[in-house]
């Protein structure tokens, strides 16, 4: 009977190696998930003391705040959490500035400080986001 109690052993090491590996594995992936996609992990705490549900798709990324008159701007705004539901338009801007869908982009040909705002639209809701654009030679 003794024979046995030795395999029985090395299975259960094994297993709790094995659970071991899976559990550390997890939280690893967690992490790097978190990190690499932070619009898709929202605590709730932050949510309720911001005062606004971050399931609503917001605009991710920051333009570059500064252009030199004469050569072309771009801006591509990245939108969390994606879906095929959000709309988003360009509803105030020099007339320099234009939006195809996808792409915010033009010359400038006044020096000085202008802004743009970009409309989040989903479901009857909307966001509005302001961003400044300094012009300098």
């Amino acid at each position: 009977m003794e024979p046995k109690a030795k395999p029985m052993k090395f299975f259960i090491m094994i297993f709790v190696l094995f659970m071991f590996l899976v559990v550390v594995g997890s939280v690893i992936l967690r992490n790097y998930n978190e990190r690499k996609y932070p619009e898709r992990f929202v605590d709730e705490v932050e949510v309720m003391d911001e005062g606004y549900d971050k399931s609503f798709p917001q605009i991710i990324n920051e333009p570059v705040n500064s252009v030199i008159i004469g050569e072309t701007y771009t801006f591509t705004p990245r939108v969390a959490p994606s879906d095929d539901s959000k709309n988003l338009t360009l509803l105030q801007s020099p007339n320099w500035l234009t939006f195809d869908g996808v792409v915010v982009s033009g010359t400038p040909n006044e020096l000085g400080t202008v802004s743009f705002i970009l409309r989040i639209e989903k479901e009857g809701l909307y966001v509005d986001e302001e961003f400044f654009l300094v012009v300098t030679d």
